[in-house]
């Protein structure tokens, strides 16, 4: 029935079930408009499940925007997963957003993508994943919180733990987690921001941590992953986690508000780390 809905809604024409090259959907969904470009990675045929990654823009941002600069399309083709890039509305309306008191629901908006999507492709149900940039990363960790049965794993980038549900956050079913941090970040200080509600980078893996039910001290190491440079990024990887699961922050000395591309690859880490992951 749900496939039968969506004939008004797609922007692309063809039989259901049967995608196999990129588009995108719109579909009203209480009262608003939303939409979503799809990427399907080189060789996808609809024969095997395949993963799927929604991936979250930036304030202000889109899907499209998303899509151009943060080489996920390539990243997908590489290592085989499908990646799905919605526009929120303006940005996301994550836990305790003013987005989220007006009354926007993008916690239902991705799980109703999530039922769309799997009607029209072939998703492997338990290695569905969402990453974000900044306020798609805070979303990114709302989703990760509240649909947590739906997700096997996400990676925020440049962003924390919402302050209104660092509390809820702390339970739950397990989730694998990779931060993504800038120690330079002006925007989502790494030390966090209390006049703001922002926590510290620290206090979010910590909660993330606390979640796996992991031992409470990382360990350290430094990642070389850039041998022209010789970036090296700090790893903090919580160990002893609940069976099957990680939580890992990559913090970025001395890097601002980003979501790098060229000295740390941060597209490639993302999707090799979730891939690891399912439900």
């Amino acid at each position: 029935m749900l496939a039968a809905g969506l004939a008004g809604s797609c922007s692309t024409e063809g039989p259901f079930l049967k995608r196999t090259g990129d588009f995108e959907l719109s579909f009203e969904l209480h009262g608003r408009q939303r939409e979503v470009q799809v990427h399907l990675p080189a060789g996808y045929t609809g024969a095997d499940p395949t993963p799927l990654l929604f991936a979250l823009h930036g304030g202000g941002g889109s899907g499209s925007q998303m899509r151009q600069t943060r080489q996920l399309d390539p990243a997908a083709d590489e290592l085989g997963f499908i990646v799905a890039y919605p526009d929120g509305v303006l940005g996301w309306a994550y836990a305790g957003s003013d987005l989220e008191q007006q009354g926007v629901d993008d916690v239902a908006f991705v799980a109703e993508l999530i039922e769309r999507l799997d009607n029209l492709l072939v998703v492997d149900p338990d290695r569905i994943y969402v990453t974000g940039f900044s306020n798609g990363g805070f979303m990114a960790q709302t989703l990760a919180c509240r649909l947590s049965s739906s997700f096997a794993g996400a990676a925020p980038v440049a962003a924390t733990v919402p302050h209104d549900i660092a509390g809820e956050c702390r339970v739950g079913g397990r989730i694998s987690i990779l931060m993504v941090n800038g120690t330079r970040d002006q925007s989502v200080p790494y030390d966090g921001d209390p006049s703001r509600g922002l926590l510290s980078v620290d206090e979010s893996i910590r909660i993330w941590a606390a979640r796996n039910r992991c031992d409470s001290t990382p360990n350290v190491s430094s990642v070389v992953t850039d041998s022209v440079s010789g970036f090296a990024a700090r790893r903090e990887a919580y160990p002893d986690c609940a069976a099957g699961v990680e939580t890992v922050l990559y913090a970025l000395e001395d890097v601002g508000h980003q979501w790098p591309t060229t000295f740390f690859p941060t597209s490639v880490m993302i999707g090799e780390f979730l891939l690891r992951h399912h439900r």
